[in-house]
């Protein structure tokens, strides 16, 4: 059973906006059900990662708009 969540998930990987939801969904469905787990660390990591990726971009355009109102 996993296998075939792993596929479909990767197949979703590049889903269309408005399939979002739907996703969602039958994610949130598959671990009420418990056929799916949440690891924890693994999930904190990946939002530390992103939460530090965006603050760096930020910065990166902020610096980029300085620069240009300097000119």
């Amino acid at each position: 059973m996993k296998d075939s969540m792993e596929k479909h998930y990767l197949e979703k990987e590049a889903v269309a906006v408005d399939l979002t939801e739907e996703r969602f969904r039958f994610l949130r469905a598959a671990y009420l059900e418990e056929r799916i787990t949440v690891n924890g660390q693994r999930l904190a990591e990946k939002l530390l990662s992103f939460e530090s990726s965006l603050d760096a971009a930020l910065k990166a355009a902020e610096n980029t708009q300085k620069k240009s109102n300097l000119r």
